[in-house]
């Protein structure tokens, strides 16, 4: 079932009311408070209230519970900063106990709610969502945070920032770090117009295939100007896209390979850097591929570049070699009669650790061929780009994915990966899933089953299994579950382990027999711990859907003097 989350009721005063919560407080007051209210004295002129919601969220819609006395006349703005307010919707004539607003969606982190009249007036409750049917928060920062679309073959460049240590007045928030910190309410301030830049220096040359950047808030001219270049030497630096436009709005603004001036060319640093306005910039986002085809680890310094990429010592990858996509239908399965399968007993930070923990080598190279739709770039693609920084998220049921390898391999074991705010909004890992192989993409086993307690509640994090017995011949895996407790699923990897290529015929003869394949039966098969089932892939095979409603995500706001909180979960 979906989660309701709705803000508390909080005091209208005369002059500003300011009502906070940190982010992790925010699920921890969140309920149904239209039984509490608080009333302001009996005032003449403008009252406001203004709700912080503990991080920039997407808002369209607003419900607005009030008290005995309705107002007929209020606004409702919105700002990121706290400073500079957009209304959003003003009204002279309002009659309604509970009035519900729906705007243009777009992002803000601070709700003002401004009564003009004489009286008394009290707000029993704030419902703040992405859309009436929408709930919806930003994800925690973290680097890179905008779920773009990232073109094949590429990952984003992390490594060394480089560029000024302070900003604008010596600020040291507002340097070039926070160009890289995957928050949208940090900014870079150079020193003034062409002095000083935010860049990246990612260890070894890299071909840039795509840029995201998002502009600071109430600075959107200072988009004109904006200029991405690239060097060897971080010291000779040659222009790869520049724009000649401002900013028309607070958003992540993409620029694909097409608009830049040069391309192809691999480059070492990458920095953002203006000399026809002062520069101000939110994020920079660098996506690419290694000129030596090896995406390893990258620069000491940033640890949690490795985060979304395997070593090339430790990782088996599949041959690199294009490969031909067949046009193929997501198979809808019988759920397997086999026993959950339970993870190594811990979480792990990377690919390369996970896949230590049950003593196997992770086989990646692994290129998507159909499955379910997802929310925005959250598709079903994202759970084989070997990136935690991507994830396939939907509330569309059940959730398909399907991909290939390039040669055949054996597998020995399964590796997942939670997403970005699964520490935030629980119950977003499958509650049934099941993992198939096949070699000629029509008859498919079983290898894997299980369900919401192989992950735990944690972010970015990688979780293993081994598997009874080797299954040989896998050229093709597909990943299948059914709900999430919240409504909404989300992962952001899978990951088979085992031997790829021509080495699969070595692994077989040093492990355990594989077990025979067999066709299901018609009815359901008697239990057993054998982690391997064979099914048979039904005569008409249903299209992964087309369409999605995007993921349901909360967006909340603040409470006053002791809140509880009452979500309802509903189990199996």
């Amino acid at each position: 079932m979906k989660k309701l989350l709705a803000v508390i009721v909080a005091a209208l005063m005369l002059g500003s009311f300011a009502v906070t919560a940190s982010a992790a407080d925010l699920a921890n007051y969140a309920k149904d408070a239209t039984a509490t209210e608080w009333v302001a004295g009996e005032t003449e002129g403008t009252q406001t209230i203004t709700y912080d919601l503990g991080g920039i969220k997407p808002l369209g819609y607003f419900q607005i519970t009030w008290g005995e006395n309705v107002p007929a006349a209020f606004t409702v703005a919105t700002s990121s900063d706290n400073s500079s307010f957009a209304d959003q919707y003003t009204t002279t004539d309002n009659a309604a106990a509970v009035t519900e607003i729906e705007v243009a969606a777009a992002t803000s982190r601070y709700v003002k709610i401004t009564i003009t009249g004489e009286g008394s007036y009290e707000v029993k409750e704030l419902i703040v969502r992405k859309t009436k049917d929408e709930i919806d928060t930003s994800a925690d920062a973290k680097y890179p945070s905008s779920g773009v679309s990232i073109p094949d073959g590429s990952v984003a460049i992390k490594g060394t920032v480089i560029g000024n240590e302070t900003g604008w007045g010596g600020n040291p928030d507002t340097g070039a770090a926070a160009a890289f910190d995957g928050d949208i309410n940090t900014f870079f301030d150079p020193l003034g117009t062409g002095d000083g830049f935010c860049g990246m220096d990612a260890g070894k040359p890299y071909i840039l295939t795509k840029v995201a950047i998002h502009p600071r808030d109430a600075q959107l001219a200072r988009f004109y100007g904006a200029t991405i270049q690239g060097s060897n030497d971080g010291e000779e630096w040659t222009d790869i896209w520049m724009s000649l436009d401002e900013a028309t709005e607070w958003t992540w603004h993409e620029v694909e390979a097409d608009e830049f001036d040069e391309s192809g060319v691999a480059y070492r640093y990458y920095r953002y850097y203006n000399m026809l306005s002062h520069g101000d910039v939110a994020e920079v986002e660098l996506y690419g591929y290694p000129e030596d085809g090896v995406v390893d680890a990258f620069p000491a310094g940033d640890a949690a570049a490795t985060e979304a990429t395997a070593t090339e010592e430790t990782t088996a990858a599949a041959e690199t070699t294009a490969v031909e996509v067949p046009e193929m239908e997501a198979p809808v399965l019988d759920y397997p009669s086999m026993d959950n399968l339970a993870n190594s007993g811990a979480g792990y930070a990377t690919l390369d650790e996970a896949a230590a923990s049950i003593g196997k080598t992770a086989v990646t190279g692994t290129t998507f061929v159909t499955g379910s739709n997802g929310n925005n770039n959250e598709g079903s693609e994202n759970l084989w780009d070997n990136d935690t920084a991507t994830k396939f998220c939907t509330a569309e049921f059940p959730t398909q994915s399907l991909a290939m390898f390039a040669n055949p391999i054996t597998v020995d074991g399964i590796i997942m990966a939670t997403a970005n705010d699964n520490s935030t909004y629980n119950n977003r890992s499958p509650f049934e899933w099941a993992i198939y192989v096949s070699g000629d993409g029509e008859n498919w086993t079983a290898i894997a089953y299980g369900d919401d307690t192989f992950f735990e509640e944690t972010d970015f994090t990688y979780y293993a299994a081994a598997l009874s017995a080797p299954v040989e011949g896998v050229k093709y895996v597909y990943f299948q579950s059914e709900g999430a407790l919240s409504g909404t699923f989300q992962m952001s990897e899978v990951v088979l382990t085992g031997t790829a290529g021509e080495a699969a015929a070595a692994t077989t003869t040093e492990t355990e027999a594989p077990v025979e394949e067999t066709t299901a039966p018609e009815t359901e098969a008697a239990e057993t711990t054998a982690t391997e089932e064979t099914v048979e892939a039904p005569a008409t095979t249903t299209e992964a859907p087309k369409t999605f409603d995007a993921g349901v995500i909360a967006a909340v706001a603040a409470v006053v003097s002791a809140a509880g909180y009452a979500v309802s979960k509903k189990r199996r």
